[in-house]
């Protein structure tokens, strides 16, 4: 194990935001990334996530994307909601800290904490935009789609 950076802490966290912002977006894109880099993912596999089945994590995240989108969709700050984004923070946070030569358990906490405190952060921060920019909600999902996105992508450059 190696010594816990910022940025190594700053990648765990990132990632975390994209768990508490689209709960099934983060292992996703972790098992996507760590597709991409088979020799890596085949050399050392870790048993949180199962990475060799990133087209069905997408599969689920698209759908997740989709009905967020949708009238009935839930506040993600229900007590449910809250607890999986949590584990998903923790797992894809386990992955990615496991990836920085990290305990697996200090980025899943991290991931976890970060996943949860983001839920609120974001759910706040669109109800209020649309409350008072009178922007429709379809509107802002769509951006904060495209912004925790490109966030997890930006963040796992480093694996």
């Amino acid at each position: 194990m190696s010594k816990l950076t910022f940025a190594d802490i700053f990648t765990i966290a990132g990632i975390g935001v994209v768990a508490g912002s689209r709960a099934l977006l983060a292992p996703a894109l972790v098992s996507r990334k760590l597709q991409q880099q088979k020799d890596l993912a085949l050399h050392q596999p870790h048993k949180s996530i199962r990475f060799n089945k990133a087209s069905v994590w997408t599969v689920l995240s698209a759908g997740e994307l989709v009905g967020d989108k949708l009238p009935m969709a839930k506040d993600r700050i229900l007590p449910m909601s809250l607890v999986g984004r949590g584990i998903s923070g923790g797992l894809a946070g386990a992955q990615v800290g496991h990836q920085l030569k990290q305990k697996a358990w200090v980025g899943a906490l991290i991931g976890s904490a970060t996943a949860l405190g983001a839920t609120y952060l974001l759910w706040y921060a669109r109800t209020r935009l649309t409350k008072h920019t009178k922007v429709p909600d379809t509107v802002a999902g769509l951006a904060e789609d495209a912004m925790v996105f490109c966030l997890g992508h930006k963040v796992l450059q480093r694996l």
